[in-house]
């Protein structure tokens, strides 16, 4: 008999269970609940049905402990009501076996719920970046004839009053890329926010090259008149290549929409972190140059006890530079050389001397990362050749040929694991610079930042997915205590604690992400569940057993 009881029990909950999320999804999904998760702009039409196609089994999934928790108080509640319960308890059941089918769609919903927001809608976002990526053709017509124009970086706007995507030809086995022809196009090239340039061209082919990430845009202009605000006079070009640029991105994958197993690889290595990342490779470029700095002043001051030349360059280009005193920047360590510059510059068979009265040793990096060496030479600089002898040119200034940094240095920085370079005492430890200092301490407070909110969002997802569990057990037992033409106020009574327990959560999220609240918060995450879950086992065993 008890069986089945609990399987009428289950089909009853199961239609009410089923109309409600059936009503609540087409509510969420169509009226663009769920869509206020995606920032997206400037979608074309396909995209957007793509999206949707994604969207809708999400809200289904979000709304499930909604309809579960009105499912279990209208079932209990009629039950109730038409003294059914009663009858079961005239019988010798015990009601508490009458609530395992609100155990099942509870532990169904919170399980749900755990994997939706851990990994569904994760994989969601992760899903229409994609999508926004491999439609970056149609992405960038749409911005051409928006009002924020189509921005190449910070340097370049451009707006075209037509727009022609043609599909990448496979040409001996290998696809071009994807063109972009616009024609009639204006244009204005930036410092910042200062115009340095605008104008007009007949036609511009932007090419997509979707190999690297971010994927990026580049592209030739042809027959373009512009006026130049430095030179004053206007200027025509029949040809004018447009350096690569990343497309402008309009789904951006955060932290926040990481799936579980990610963020749990971030708190045990966060030098994963994408948002670590870029500085992270900062840092390292700025240990190599500091370390760089301090061994060229340890090989002068031996070479000037040895009475020397300081020996510098690589293979393309050498140089033997003598000075009476060499002086290290106090913040960031570079070299100075005064008291009598001399160089000699050798490259291959050639050779030619150099005298300043200063020349300081700097490290230039491309936006790659990679780096040369250079010599400038300032306070008047003499420049003799020995195939002119007799001849000799002044400049105010010099630069030299650039050269490689030796691999040594470099090697010894890049070995150092994310780890090692993340830890407090690195700054000690490695001896680094003021200026270095200063960069890893910033690293550090925004890793510990970062570390953060990673831990208080895992365990606000977590907590979020249990209370599903807790709150329909409560639902079910209200809705017993509170019989017949009060279903509606037992679903009242027990949607309040959903809607408490949720700015619970929200509020320990927030504290947990600040450093002198941070084990509070978590508390006060797990600490409402508790009590939510200690308010089932009152009911439960004082009232309903009544």
């Amino acid at each position: 008999m008890l069986w089945t009881l609990q399987g009428y029990i289950f089909r009853e909950m199961g239609k009410a269970f089923l109309l409600t999320a059936v009503a609540l999804t087409a509510l969420a999904g169509l009226t663009g609940g769920v869509m206020n998760i995606l920032e997206a702009e400037q979608m074309t039409t396909r995209q957007l049905v793509l999206v949707m196609v994604r969207i809708l089994p999400i809200s289904a999934a979000l709304v499930l402990p909604v309809a579960a928790l009105f499912a279990a108080t209208v079932t209990y509640g009629r039950l109730s009501a038409d003294n059914e319960l009663t009858a079961c308890r005239a019988s010798g059941i015990n009601i508490h076996h009458l609530l395992l089918p609100t155990l099942l769609f509870s532990l169904v919903s919170a399980l749900v719920t755990f994997y939706t927001i851990n990994y569904v809608i994760p994989g969601l976002w992760a899903n229409v970046a994609e999508l926004v990526k491999s439609d970056a053709v149609h992405i960038v017509q749409n911005r051409l004839q928006s009002p924020g124009r189509l921005p190449l970086g910070q340097k370049a706007r451009i707006y075209a009053d037509a727009a022609e995507a043609v599909p990448g030809q496979v040409v001996d086995g290998v696809r071009r890329p994807d063109l972009l022809n616009l024609t009639r196009v204006a244009f204005v090239r930036m410092d910042k926010d200062r115009w340095i340039s605008y104008g007009t061209a007949e036609r511009v082919d932007i090419r997509f090259d979707k190999t690297v990430e971010p994927p990026t845009v580049a592209g030739e202009m042809y027959g373009a008149h512009y006026f130049d605000h430095k030179k004053l006079q206007w200027i025509g070009q029949e040809y004018s290549p447009l350096e690569a640029t990343p497309i402008p991105q309009q789904a951006d994958l955060k932290l926040k929409w990481r799936n579980l197993t990610e963020l749990w690889r971030f708190v045990r290595e966060p030098g994963m972190v994408p948002e670590i990342q870029e500085p992270l490779d900062l840092l390292r470029n700025a240990m190599v140059d500091a370390s760089y700095y301090h061994g060229l002043a340890e090989q002068w001051s031996a070479a000037f006890d040895r009475r020397e030349p300081l020996s510098l360059g690589d293979d393309k280009v050498r140089f033997e530079l003598r000075s009476g005193n060499a002086v290290a920047d106090a913040a960031d360590g570079r070299l100075t050389f005064t008291d009598g510059v001399e160089v000699r510059q050798i490259i291959g068979d050639r050779h030619k001397t150099l005298k300043a009265g200063r020349a300081a040793v700097r490290i230039r990096r491309s936006e790659g990362g990679s780096a040369e060496v250079t010599l400038e030479f300032l306070d008047g600089v003499e420049i003799s050749d020995p195939a002119t002898p007799g001849r000799s040119s002044h400049k105010d200034q010099w630069e030299s040929d650039p050269f490689a940094l030796p691999s040594a240095v470099t090697d010894e920085v890049m070995r150092l694991s994310p780890r090692e370079l993340l830890d407090r005492d690195a700054a000690d430890t490695f001896r680094l610079r003021p200026q270095v200092r200063k960069l890893h301490g910033k690293l550090c407070d925004r890793l510990a930042v970062i570390r953060r909110d990673l831990v208080a969002l895992i365990h606000a997802r977590l907590a979020f997915s249990a209370s599903v569990l807790v709150l329909v057990v409560l639902g079910a037992a209200l809705a017993v205590v509170f019989r017949g033409s009060h279903v509606l106020t037992a679903f009242g009574i027990a949607f309040v604690p959903s809607v408490l327990m949720t700015v619970i959560i929200i509020m320990g999220r927030q504290m947990a992400e600040k450093p002198g609240t941070a084990l509070t918060g978590l508390l006060i995450i797990w600490g409402g569940i508790t009590l939510v879950g200690v308010l089932d086992i009152l009911v439960l065993t004082r009232f309903v057993r009544r």
